[in-house]
């Protein structure tokens, strides 16, 4: 397994727009998900990836919590014609709620020099990287949480408030 890697980028490197089919059928095109974002967290992953599994849990809480404060989440499938049969399945047993795409071709992949999974980046509403990530261990779920709080420009306050209001929604349910 291969050691994590921090990067924190300048504010002038950008994602490039991509379009990418869906597990549920539909296009997503990253600057019209930026429309309607404060900030992005795009992961790539591989439904073998043992880390990959790890981080998952993290983005979907992360989703539910800051999801109401404008956080969007991209995970793309860097499964090839080997796996590409087991990610939906996979997707649809874990109840993710988040969009998860494809990348069969490794067309976006390539472009962001992403070669293996989880790569995580979470970047602000004009596709500029604020926090970019290879790799994933216990405990850099935190690391990913203070850059998501960062690129959403969140208080203190503003994070418990989201937290409070998570939990109250999960008792209701």
């Amino acid at each position: 397994m291969l050691a994590g890697v921090l990067y924190v980028a300048s504010a002038a490197e950008r994602v490039p727009n991509f379009k990418l089919e869906g597990v549920d059928g539909k296009t997503y095109e990253l600057k019209a998900v930026a429309r309607d974002a404060k900030a992005i967290l795009i992961d790539f992953w591989e439904v073998n990836c043992k880390p990959c599994k790890k981080l998952m849990p993290h983005i979907q809480a992360f989703h539910e919590v800051y999801g109401p404060a404008g956080l969007k989440v991209l995970v793309i499938s860097r499964d090839t014609t080997i796996t590409l049969s087991k990610v939906k399945p996979f997707v649809a047993s874990e109840k993710w709620t988040f969009p998860v795409l494809y990348d069969p071709d490794h067309k976006v992949s390539s472009a962001l020099n992403v070669k293996f999974a989880p790569v995580t980046y979470v970047l602000n509403n004009r596709g500029e990287v604020q926090y970019h990530h290879t790799g994933f261990k216990p405990g850099q779920e935190k690391e990913l949480e203070e850059a998501i709080v960062k690129a959403l420009g969140l208080s203190e306050e503003e994070v418990k408030a989201l937290y409070a209001k998570h939990a109250a929604k999960n008792e209701d349910e």
